[in-house]
């Protein structure tokens, strides 16, 4: 018995150390862990207060996108696939792609003017200068273009259907592959001027002249009233007429040679510059 009771007693103190280090470590433990715990939770609070600035300039740049979008889709659906006009438009400016629909440029002077590609749909240009301008593949559909200030313009691919260009007038005009469909003609005249692949379809030619002109490839097998003087212009045997049309009766010259066509519209180009180049009064 004496000997169980010391067993014990052994046992008891073997024990009791190891439960007060237990609550040792426990305690040193959890004194290592609270201030780290309270540093992870400054340092989070401090991160998110900075976050908060950098959240802002995030939502302020989606902001900035978002209606940049919607204005790019509200100007597409104002002007289309063209840029928004700027104005004034002053001689040798650059207003590419522009949209001028329904614009009045009358007795302006838009001489050197860049208009390429641009939207002109019923825009008036009544009696404005047109000297050299550009109106590469641009729109010009039921446009009013009765001025005879237009010498050195440029219409090569433009669209020019159903336009009003009754008594209009020029030297060294390039209406090359152009859509004259529906035009009005009567009474205009040009010189040294190139109508090349140009399509005259319905096209009023009443008293329209075209002297020393090129005509190769062009369409005029269903313009009406087609009582024109062509004095010099050429043609090849891509060139239409109505049935029964005499060209050459109206003054004109066939050309079935590429070299003489290549002489030919090289003295026309350079007498149309220097015409064009000459100060007008």
């Amino acid at each position: 018995m004496k000997h169980f009771f010391l067993f014990v007693l052994i046992a008891v103190g073997s024990v009791l150390p190891s439960f007060a280090a237990a609550d040792f470590a426990a305690e040193s433990h959890e004194k290592m862990i609270l201030p780290n715990l309270s540093a992870m939770v400054s340092g989070m609070c401090a991160a998110s207060m900075n976050r908060k600035p950098a959240m802002k300039q995030i939502h302020l740049k989606r902001s900035i996108i978002v209606l940049t979008g919607l204005l790019l889709l509200i100007t597409k659906e104002a002007y289309g696939e063209h840029l928004p006009p700027i104005t004034p438009v002053l001689p040798g400016g650059d207003h590419r792609h522009e949209n001028h629909s329904g614009a009045d440029f009358s007795f302006d002077d838009l001489s050197d003017v860049n208009f390429s590609e641009g939207n002109f749909t019923q825009t008036v240009f009544e009696d404005a200068r047109l000297y050299r301008v550009s109106f590469l593949g641009a729109t010009l559909d039921r446009a009013l273009l009765r001025t005879q200030f237009t010498d050195g313009a440029n219409f090569t691919g433009a669209s020019l259907v159903n336009a009003v260009m009754r008594g209009m007038g020029g030297t060294g005009v390039v209406f090359a592959d152009a859509d004259l469909s529906g035009v009005d003609l009567d009474d205009s005249f040009f010189h040294f001027s190139d109508f090349r692949n140009v399509i005259f379809a319905g096209a009023d030619l009443g008293e329209f002249t075209a002297e020393d002109s090129d005509f190769r490839g062009a369409n005029l097998s269903s313009a009406v009233n087609i009582d024109s003087l062509f004095s010099r212009s050429v043609y090849d045997s891509s060139t239409r007429f109505p049935l029964g049309y005499d060209p050459q009766g109206a003054g004109m010259i066939f050309v079935p040679e590429p070299a003489t066509v290549n002489l030919l519209l090289a003295a026309l180009s350079v007498s149309g510059f220097l015409r064009a180049r000459s100060p007008c009064k």
